[in-house]
This record gives structure tokens, C-alpha cells and sequence, in this order.
């Protein structure tokens, strides 16, 4: 993560966490807990202040932020707080556990908390960064960064492996560009470094999209193939039944895994 992302990210958090008073219902909350878990105290209902916090954290704005963003995020004690996780947090807290209404309170309190310090480091970043933050070059021409990430062995060590990929993304760079009329010198490296970020490009948002369509497209059939192979079992339109009763289907696909069909023979079964 960038400079210029991090002091946009203690920008986001001002505008979708402080501005939204979400530490504030939080601690609503918790003092509405605190309050009935007293001995003599007249319970007082929190299911309207309840109501308010998760749709509040519900319509956090989370996917405005990169991958680093949210981890940052994660790291300041915030992103566990919003969105999805915090709902069911919450709702762990006072149903699903079933705790006792002081323990509960001693929980949203310590949600409370750990957000609020978060903030205040949040703060003391944007506090540190402002008037240093050159904007990126991509930022004054109005393009996108697209971040391409890898593991395992797809990384960049050496200038062989950056001659390697480099012809593999000048190749999809090239073919994704000319589909929007455009060259391939109109998606620009901005950065490569090593371990799982491979490289950083700036283009225009309409090649950013297509390229972030096709990698998804690519990923989910990827999952669908490793969810075969981990299952050990064929594709969810042939039952065993039904590949038992063709060689050019379900049998050829037992075949390719060294095996054979129950019941397989060269009939088919009634």
C-alpha cells in the first residue's frame, strides 16, 4: 500500500466510521446493557438501538477499499467492527451465545474500545501524512491502479522471473487493450516488487474492469475444478448412477482417474 492510499484510507475511515457516530452506537448500546444488568434496575429495551447499529455497519462502504486497505483495517481493530463480521458479532453476543446480559455488555464494550483506539491511530496517521501526500501520477490522469497478486511460486526473484511474466502480461495487456481500441503502452507497470504482489499497473477504468472480469471468470473456474478433484467425485451434472450408463461422459471421466463406475457395464441401466 502506497503512501497516498494509506492517507485516503484515514480519509474513508473519518467519512464511513467517525461521521456515521459508529463508535457511538456502540457505546449506546453497551450502556443500555450495562444499565440491565444491574440488580434493582428496571430493564430498559435496546432492540431499537440494537436495530440502529447493525444497519448502520451494514451500509459501510467496505468495497471502496484495495485488498491492503481492508487488511490495514484489519490490523486497526476497525474492519472487524463493520460490515458482515460485525453483525454476526454482534448477533453472537446477544442471542447465539447466549450470554448473560453482563458479560454481553462487557463484550460490546470491548468492541467499543479496541474500534475507538483504532480510530485515534487512524488519526494520528492522517494527522502525520497531511501535506506530505504527493498524488500518484495514475490519480492526476484519472486511471485505475490494478494490483495483480499471486502465491506460492508466483513471484518475482530474479529478472528472469520478470522477463517471464513480463511477456505473459504484455501478451493479456496487449489482447484486453485492443479490445477497448486501445495500445498496449495505455497500460502502464508502475511498480513490481517480490512475494505475492507481482506487479502494480495504472490504465484506463474500462480495461481495469474487463482485466478484473476475466481474472474472476478464471478464478471461479479454477474453484470449481479444485472443489472436483478435493471432493473426489465427478461433475454435479453426473450422478454414479448417470455416469455408469455412458462411455462418453461419466465413464470417461472415471477412466481419466484410474477408475471404474459402479456398476458399469457396456449396457445401460434401467
Amino acid at each position: 500500500m502506497n503512501v497516498s492510499e494509506l492517507f485516503v484510507l484515514t480519509n474513508w475511515i473519518q467519512s464511513e466510521i467517525v461521521n456515521k457516530q459508529i463508535p457511538q452506537k456502540y457505546q449506546t448500546l453497551q450502556q443500555i446493557l450495562q444499565r440491565n444488568a444491574q440488580p434493582n434496575q428496571q430493564k430498559q429495551p435496546f432492540e431499537d438501538q440494537k436495530n440502529d447499529l447493525i444497519e448502520t455497519i451494514k451500509r459501510v462502504q467496505l468495497s471502496q477499499l484495495t485488498k491492503d486497505q481492508l487488511e490495514f483495517l484489519r490490523k486497526l481493530n476497525i474492519a472487524q467492527a463493520i460490515g458482515k463480521e460485525g453483525v454476526d458479532t454482534i448477533e453472537d453476543i446477544l442471542y447465539k451465545n447466549k450470554l448473560d446480559i453482563s458479560t454481553a455488555a462487557q463484550k460490546i464494550n470491548e468492541i467499543y474500545q479496541r474500534l475507538t483506539q483504532g480510530i485515534q491511530k487512524a488519526n494520528q496517521i492522517k494527522t502525520g501524512l497531511e501535506g506530505c501526500v504527493i498524488e500518484e501520477e495514475y490519480e492526476i490522469e484519472d486511471e485505475v491502479l490494478i494490483r495483480i497478486y499471486f502465491r506460492d511460486k508466483a513471484s518475482l526473484a530474479n529478472v528472469t522471473h520478470f522477463k517471464k511474466w513480463g511477456d505473459i502480461w504484455h501478451e493479456i495487456g496487449r489482447g484486453i487493450a485492443m479490445v477497448h481500441n486501445a495500445t498496449p503502452e495505455d497500460v502502464k507497470i508502475v511498480g513490481a516488487t517480490s512475494g505475492s504482489i507481482v506487479l502494480e499497473m495504472a490504465t484506463m477504468a474500462t480495461i481495469a474492469s474487463t482485466t478484473s472480469f476475466i481474472i474472476l471468470s478464471v478464478l471461479k473456474v479454477v474453484e470449481k475444478v479444485l472443489e472436483i478433484r478435493r471432493n473426489d467425485l465427478p461433475p454435479k451434472l453426473w450422478t454414479v448412477r448417470k455416469a455408469a450408463t455412458t462411455t462418453s461422459g461419466g465413464l470417461t471421466w472415471f477412466r481419466r482417474e484410474g477408475r471404474t463406475p459402479v456398476n458399469s457395464r457396456s449396457r445401460r441401466l434401467t
